[in-house]
This record gives structure tokens, C-alpha cells and sequence, in this order.
């Protein structure tokens, strides 16, 4: 039994495969396989922890096993909504800081709302 990882780069996500998902088909993909400019497959990998490790050193907020042929179990589920649930924090605070900026910029009287700050 191998594993794949493979990196889509729009969507700035990792998913582990088992060599033998219909997604993965031993890292020629539902696309032919190979480097391209949506993705790239890495592998295989022994165990899934080698695969996991190789996930998680390409750095993308979302790094997960597959669905289709990895099921999680429910305590890993609880540990991936809460990591998503940090990175999404993270995107709304950069957001509001965004919008507060423009506040500023159109309006001076609303720069005192620059103070709010995004419960974490």
C-alpha cells in the first residue's frame, strides 16, 4: 500500500492519498499526473505518517487526508476544524483590517473603529 500527497496550488491545500483512490491513481491524478500549473503529486510514501510529513512541510493552511479513501476518525475532524477554524480567524481579521483602512481613508471621523479588534 503506498500514499500521495498532492498540492493544489489554487486552492493553497494538500490532500493525502492512497495510492489506489480513483483521485489519486498512483500520482497520475484525475489530470494525467505530473508538475502543472493547478497542482503536483509527491510520492509515494510507505506510511501515511511520511505522507502527512511532506504535507505539512509544504505549509498550506489546509492539510488533509482524503475523504474518498482515508476516512478521518471523529477526533482528528475535531483537530482539522479547529486548525481551519484559526486560519479562517485569521482571514477575517486581515479582511476587517482591510475595510477599516478604506473607512479611514473615506470617511476620518471612522478611524477611531481601527480600535475593533476580531474575537479569536
Amino acid at each position: 500500500m503506498t500514499y500521495w500527497v498532492y498540492e493544489n496550488i489554487p486552492l493553497r491545500r494538500t490532500r493525502v492519498h492512497l495510492g489506489s483512490c480513483s483521485f489519486c491513481r498512483d500520482g497520475r491524478g484525475i489530470h494525467g499526473g505530473g508538475k502543472r500549473p493547478s497542482g503536483a503529486w509527491y510520492g509515494p510514501f510507505d506510511t501515511v505518517q511520511e505522507a502527512e510529513r511532506l504535507a505539512a512541510s509544504r505549509k498550506r493552511l489546509d492539510n488533509q487526508k482524503c475523504p474518498e479513501c482515508l476516512p478521518i476518525s471523529e477526533e482528528e475532524a475535531t483537530e482539522q476544524e479547529a486548525t481551519i477554524g484559526a486560519a479562517e480567524s485569521l482571514r477575517l481579521q486581515s479582511v476587517m483590517a482591510d475595510l477599516l483602512c478604506l473607512c479611514r481613508t473615506c470617511e476620518p471621523s471612522l478611524f477611531k473603529l481601527r480600535q475593533i479588534r476580531v474575537p479569536t
